[in-house]
């Protein structure tokens, strides 16, 4: 693969072009089902009311779309952690990324990273990624990642991050005693 081919800059910016258009489109769908849309941070009050932005709101039913929040272990250099969320905001695309977890939003982004050219590697707590999944579809995948290039390291544990003199950093591992 010519990874020459790809180009960071101009895949942010379709990111963030598809990004609006599935927003826009979802906040279409909704209006023509007569959805009300509110924005803002909510408070269920009971089963029939919901508190936004102190005005009360009563209805026969409620949906509160929240999305999903990636955790950041409490670590020494915590502060160098980017998550899932920040990384398609990356102005420069980096030339070694280390991804903690197996599930597959972290497989996801190692396949992302990776086919920009970056060096890849992937850490697991445990024993396989995408635990969940059908055991002969994650060994594939196992196989894949690795032919490809992603380095996997099963049953670790980042201890602590050191940023270095030059900018980069060290990724210190439980295991590394």
């Amino acid at each position: 693969m010519n990874y020459n081919d790809h180009n960071w800059k101009k895949f942010l910016e379709n990111k963030n072009a598809e990004i609006q258009r599935l927003n826009n489109a979802y906040e279409k769908n909704q209006k023509d089902n007569n959805v009300e849309i509110i924005k803002g941070r909510a408070t269920l009050k009971d089963s029939h009311t919901v508190v936004v932005n102190n005005k009360e709101y009563t209805t026969k039913h409620i949906l509160v779309a929240v999305g999903g929040c990636p955790i950041i272990p409490n670590i020494e250099g915590r502060e160098h952690i980017i998550t899932s969320d920040d990384a398609f905001f990356l102005e420069k695309l980096p030339k070694n990324v280390i991804i903690v977890g197996g599930g597959y939003i972290a497989t996801e982004f190692a396949c992302i990273f990776n086919g920009f050219g970056c060096e890849v590697t992937l850490i697991l707590r445990g024993k396989t990624i995408l635990s969940s999944f059908d055991e002969d579809i994650r060994a594939k995948l196992t196989d894949e990642l690795k032919k490809n290039g992603i380095n996997i390291r099963y049953q670790t544990e980042v201890e602590r991050i050191e940023k270095s003199s030059d900018d980069s950093f060290r990724v210190k591992f439980k295991q590394d005693k």
